[in-house]
């Protein structure tokens, strides 16, 4: 009954001139709630190798999924997809996604086509972040923060499911290729790589978010894997790939495609592909320093805020503990001043802070992973074994160990509680500024502009490593 309300209230959304999040929204949701089916193209099957196909072949049958749709099962998408392309002419998407389903009727030519016609068209735009904008802003009116609104947004299953079903046509579309080769119908085996290849430029060249962006550079690689390939260094034995931990090498049907498209073809296929793992390289390095990233930046203030807290709730423990019995012996016992003991606990969570700010401005791959548990030790344990190590210098006449340990505790424990009070509660506001704030300047600019700049100039020009490709076929090691 939700999912009849939700389609009526975006079909009449979309026939009020809703736009294009209209419409991604209305059909992806068509997707989500649609038919599914198997054919050997959607199973991961290489159909030259016979033991693969029969394999695959009792999997489908066990799957019980069907082998083909029918247009009754599919009429309303097709209907939606139809009018999304009208309303955009120029926009490849829906057509795109409208292949799957004529794959699944077994109309393979006419999802050739259809895939061709939207590899040409100039933009390949699933509205993603103004979807995300548009579902944010109507959880904020319901009364979530804008923050939560945001996070919530990103887990939209039919955001998810039609790029999902596009990375899917890209590998059906790879499979069909490699059937018309062994069939003898070359050309049209040409056609279905070099679709799925522009495809997947067009998508990352239109992307407003990073995942439509490593989505496009996942669609250009798979098609052109059969030209060339992206091998990781485990694979192949050869150490130091400059590509995230690989290289680009001849896929299997390289010299059948020189053969039909041409050398120059096929270098442009590589260069293109080495540029895409350049630049997927380029943001997980931005993403993974957590600068400039709200997000990043706020789970960071919120981790040490919660660290902070636990640390309050424990030393808090450890003093009662110290204070329950004898408290005045222990007092009498220390010649440790409260000055001193306030020293000592920030001289003892200093390495801690001093981790985290290293974090913050330094790139965190930078930094030993290990460094920041041995800081998070420190800070724990250093506020009470301290305390026992100086015994020795701030014990009074005849006092005994216990009670002068007791009294340092005493005149140490406090001061840490009150910094890790202080900085629990700042930073975890400040996490939550920062969140807002984030969740602001999403609407203001796209997340793939935000990006961009982080990267800078090497975004617009990246530059292959040396190294990147061999012309040769992956070694591959055998176990």
């Amino acid at each position: 009954e939700d999912l009849e309300i939700s389609l009526a209230l975006l079909r009449e959304a979309v026939e009020k001139g809703g736009g294009g999040p209209a419409w991604a929204a209305y059909v992806g949701m068509l997707i989500d709630a649609g038919p599914e089916y198997a054919r050997l193209g959607t199973w991961r099957v290489a159909p030259a190798d016979p033991e693969s196909v029969v394999r695959a072949e009792e999997e489908i049958a066990a799957s019980g999924r069907q082998r083909r749709l029918s247009l009754v099962e599919v009429g309303a998408i097709f209907e939606a997809m139809r009018a999304w392309a009208t309303a955009a002419p120029e926009n490849g998407t829906p057509l795109a996604l409208e292949t799957y389903y004529l794959y699944g009727l077994h109309r393979d030519k006419d999802a050739l086509e259809r895939w061709e016609e939207a590899g040409r068209l100039p933009e390949a735009d699933s509205h993603y972040q103004e979807s995300i904008t548009a579902t944010a802003r109507l959880l904020e009116r319901m009364g979530m923060s804008p923050w939560d609104a945001l996070s919530k947004s990103f887990n939209s299953k039919w955001l998810i499911g039609g790029v999902s079903t596009l990375r899917q046509c890209a590998r059906i579309r790879v499979y069909e290729g490699r059937l018309a080769e062994m069939e003898g119908r070359d050309e049209e085996a040409i056609r279905w790589w070099m679709a799925t290849v522009q495809f997947g430029r067009h998508v990352q060249q239109s992307a407003d978010t990073l995942i439509e962006c490593l989505v496009g550079i996942a669609i250009e690689g798979v098609g052109g894997s059969p030209v060339w390939v992206w091998k990781p260094d485990r694979e192949t034995g050869i150490p130091d790939g400059p590509l995230q931990g690989g290289r680009l090498f001849h896929g299997v049907h390289h010299d059948f495609f020189v053969s039909q498209a041409g050398e120059q073809a096929a270098e442009e296929v590589r260069d293109s592909m080495g540029r895409a793992k350049v630049r997927a390289m380029l943001t997980r390095r931005y993403v993974g320093s957590l600068r400039g990233v709200p997000e990043g930046q706020s789970m960071m203030l919120r981790a040490i805020s919660i660290w902070s807290g636990m640390l309050l709730v424990a030393f808090l423990v450890v003093f009662v503990a110290a204070s329950v019995v004898a408290r005045k012996e222990a007092d009498r016992a220390t010649a440790l001043s409260r000055q001193s003991g306030a020293a000592i606990a920030v001289a003892c969570l200093l390495p801690f802070v001093a981790v985290w700010v290293a974090q913050w401005l330094l790139d965190p791959r930078l930094l030993p992973e290990p460094l920041g548990l041995w800081a998070m030790g420190v800070s724990l344990l250093a506020p009470i074994l301290v305390p026992l190590v100086v015994v020795r210098w701030t014990r009074t006449a005849n006092a005994r160990l216990r009670p002068v340990w007791r009294g340092n505790l005493r005149r140490v424990l406090p001061a840490a509680i009150l910094l890790c009070a202080a900085a629990s509660l700042s930073l975890g506001v400040a996490a939550r500024q920062v969140a807002a704030s984030g969740a602001e300047r999403w609407h203001v600019d796209t997340e793939m502009e935000r990006v961009i700049r982080g990267i800078g100039p090497e975004w617009d020009d990246p530059k292959s490593p040396a190294e990147a490709w061999r012309a040769e076929p992956p070694p591959m090691v055998r176990e």
